[in-house]
């Protein structure tokens, strides 16, 4: 019986070391994205970004996502820019979420929605994406009515009519 506990804890923990250096090695390969993209070698990072992105790295779908809606490295194509970014706020990215709303108010790719982009933006927000508030103000202003400037205005009578004009 101890063996068979000793067996599991061991294979427990080389489980657990293997994930820890998965993820280390995929924050390597990101970072080798994000030097070649300050560096302006915008088609290396895309593929960087590329590697990381299909080893699961959020951070690597919200750049690749990037590339894509941008064309940094890539050709654009909202698409697989919507599909990295969905990636990517499936783990929480905040980021990623923000930028679906972008997607969704402006219509890139897919009908506009109004209220996919609140509800994204939203999500931004609570996932730590503090840019988003300014996209969720905007979106409410858009959906409140303006009152014109003639409201709370005096509709003006013949006589002040004539009275502008000089007469």
């Amino acid at each position: 019986m101890k063996k068979v506990l000793l067996f599991c804890a061991a294979s427990l923990v080389g489980f657990t070391g293997a994930s820890v250096s998965a993820q280390t090695d995929s924050d390597r390969i990101l970072q080798r994205g994000v030097d070649a993209q300050r560096l302006g070698r915008d088609m290396e990072a895309f593929q960087w970004f590329k590697v990381a992105a299909e080893e699961g790295n959020a951070e690597g779908q919200y750049h690749l996502g990037y590339c894509y809606l941008t064309g940094q490295g890539t050709t654009l194509n909202d698409k697989l820019a919507r599909f990295w970014f969905l990636k990517a706020a499936d783990q929480g990215d905040g980021k990623s979420e923000k930028y679906l709303g972008s997607i969704y108010e402006n219509g890139w790719g897919v009908p506009p929605d109004l209220g996919a982009a609140k509800g994204w933006y939203q999500k931004a927000l609570q996932n730590g994406c503090k840019s988003a508030q300014t996209d969720l103000s905007r979106l409410e202003q858009l959906a409140s009515p303006t009152p014109s400037p003639a409201q709370g205005v005096a509709a003006p009578t013949v006589e002040t009519a004539a009275g502008n004009n000089g007469n």
